[in-house]
């Protein structure tokens, strides 16, 4: 454990002068992720090798400062930052200033359903590096600075990518998660319908019945089984579909497997699949099923 614990705090470290993104379409750093992924599968030689390749291979984003401060405390100074990413640095330091107040693990069983409902933020990326620095801490014997400060990081894409994904499943019908996916019905990669950009796309997939259906007859059960059965849906969707662009696919996966990955630190009323409120005041997952699903 002190090896991968090393590992991972050592690359934090080397890639801690990166931005959120890289390049000119934005896409999300994932350094600290890898870099985490890699120790975890065992690879922790390999770590420091691949941080210097990966940093020579990506041009990153500087950096962001804070503006203006949040109030944590204030749901109408946190709220209206949601989604804004010029606010991003201003997030990372709240979240910095709640993670030397108080352990981490509160932190984020306070603020998970609060972010839940956006977790599309950047293709999932805020959901996956909170999840990935939530296991690093998990491991660690006491919380270092490096660590708690990707935490901090991952929280504030999260919050500065905000991004809701459309309609509102209450998990009372009687499809599987595959019975779900496959009622949505098929749109080319190429067709003009669509667009190319993902917030578009999510719009066109809002707007069709068959989408809406599938939300209101997916059925519940525990969620840790759930999001089992959206990984393997979708690892399925992946290889039957390779004329498919892979990104949105893999996340399709990703993402609720970095959700499972949070699952025992969430408490019993968290890590269920019974519904809660979001911000908007609408139904939402306590865990993120009834939104993963969605993909």
């Amino acid at each position: 454990m002190a090896h991968y614990i090393d590992a991972v705090t050592d690359a934090l470290q080397r890639l801690d002068d990166l931005g959120y993104e890289r390049g000119g379409d934005d896409f999300a750093n994932h350094g600290p992720m890898g870099a985490e992924a890699l120790a975890s599968l065992g690879f922790t030689a390999e770590v420091p090798d691949w941080v210097r390749r990966y940093r020579r291979r990506m041009t990153h984003h500087d950096p962001p400062t804070s503006r203006w401060e949040l109030d944590a405390a204030d749901e109408t100074s946190w709220r209206a930052a949601l989604g804004q990413f010029d606010r991003v640095g201003d997030w990372e330091q709240t979240f910095r200033r709640l993670l030397d107040e108080r352990p981490w693990s509160e932190v984020v069983v306070e603020w998970w359903p609060r972010l839940l409902p956006g977790l599309f933020s950047r293709l999932t990326h805020g959901l996956i590096r909170t999840a990935h620095a939530v296991r690093a801490l998990a491991r660690a014997a006491e919380a270092n600075p490096p660590l708690l400060g990707e935490l901090a990081r991952g929280l504030a894409y999260w919050a500065a990518r905000y991004r809701p994904l459309p309609g509102s499943a209450h998990l009372t019908g009687s499809h599987t998660v595959g019975d779900a996916v496959a009622s949505v019905p098929r749109r080319r990669a190429d067709d003009p319908a669509l667009g190319r950009r993902p917030a578009h796309r999510l719009t066109t997939l809002g707007s069709l019945p068959e989408y809406r259906d599938g939300l209101v007859d997916l059925a519940g059960g525990d969620a840790g089984w759930l999001l089992s059965e959206m990984t393997a849906t979708f690892a399925g969707v992946y290889v039957a579909h390779p004329e498919v662009p892979a990104v949105p696919l893999v996340h399709a996966v990703t993402a609720p497997a970095a959700i499972r990955l949070v699952l025992p630190y969430l408490p019993e009323q968290l890590g269920t699949a019974v519904g809660c409120r979001d911000v908007a005041e609408s139904p939402c997952p306590s865990v993120g099923v009834h939104h993963v699903a969605r993909r």
